[in-house]
């Protein structure tokens, strides 16, 4: 008795816990890619490794622009059975994302669709529910220095939207500094850097905006490997924000993730001022 009763316990635990694991929506697909197309992959190369490169010959862009060819990098994810599934002259629809190495699928496999979505998902690009601006420009990331941006959402939609926890996160993109630099994909200028814990509810048509206070902390590698006071990297950003499915939401996990698109800045080194030698009495 005492068996079923843990084995039931346990059961009971496990459902509750999937229950809260957030599902990827087309919401986030859409509002976290930087680049989405309908195309044939063309050729693929290393697969299952990092190094791996897979060229999309594009039919359709949805959301960004492109060329003729998109090359997708990190090909970790594919592996076993998706080798022939995501094999060459087979269609999809790809949602990319900009990483340091180049162009990326965040979710592996769960960041491709059938070519059949194409209207669906060109119809909620056109249409998504927020916009997100950035109210003042945002000047160099001084390390070191407390900084603060404005940032405004906006409800595209009819009804209210929730949203909560805006982020800012850097990926450090200069190949002259590679040396002194993660090679982490996409590494955070400071961790999480959340503006609202609590949820704040946009009204259909309305604004709302919101000031994210941060600080320019030393990155890792900088701390083993310093660069020279003053030196400069060029990096982008971009602010990630967290949006409820229904408002008001039901459970922690009915959310999605929106990105804004890329900004360019710099993380700069401060100028260290020298010590200023006593006064001989």
């Amino acid at each position: 008795m005492i068996r079923w009763t843990i084995l039931l316990t346990v059961f009971l635990i496990t459902l509750a816990a999937s229950a809260q694991i957030r599902q990827m929506t087309d919401l986030e697909r859409v509002g976290t890619a930087d680049l989405i197309v309908a195309g044939t992959i063309q050729t693929v190369v290393d697969s299952g490794k990092a190094t791996g490169v897979m060229t999309i010959r594009v039919g359709r862009v949805l959301k960004g622009t492109a060329g003729e060819t998109v090359d997708i990098r990190n090909l970790r994810w594919l592996r076993g059975k998706a080798v022939e599934a995501f094999g060459e002259g087979k269609e999809f629809i790809f949602f990319m994302q900009s990483m340091r190495e180049g162009h990326v699928l965040p979710r592996g496999m769960a960041s491709i669709y059938p070519t059949g979505h194409t209207d669906v998902i060109a119809n909620l690009v056109k249409n998504y529910p927020l916009t997100l601006t950035v109210a003042e420009p945002l000047g160099p990331i001084v390390i070191g220095q407390r900084m603060s941006v404005a940032i405004t959402l906006k409800n595209n939609t009819d009804k209210p939207i929730g949203v909560s926890e805006i982020e800012l996160l850097g990926f450090f993109l200069s190949p002259e500094m590679d040396a002194t630099l993660s090679n982490t994909v996409g590494p955070e200028i400071n961790g999480h850097h959340v503006a609202i814990w609590q949820v704040e509810t946009i009204e259909p048509g309305k604004e709302f905006t919101v000031k994210l206070e941060f600080a320019g902390e030393l990155p890792a590698a900088w701390k083993l490997t310093p660069p020279a006071p003053g030196t400069a990297a060029e990096v982008k950003i971009r602010f990630r924000v967290t949006v409820d499915l229904e408002t008001p939401r039901k459970r922690d996990a009915d959310t999605y993730y929106m990105n804004s698109t890329l900004f360019a800045t710099k993380v700069v080194m401060a100028e260290t001022k020298p010590v200023e030698e006593e006064a001989e009495e």
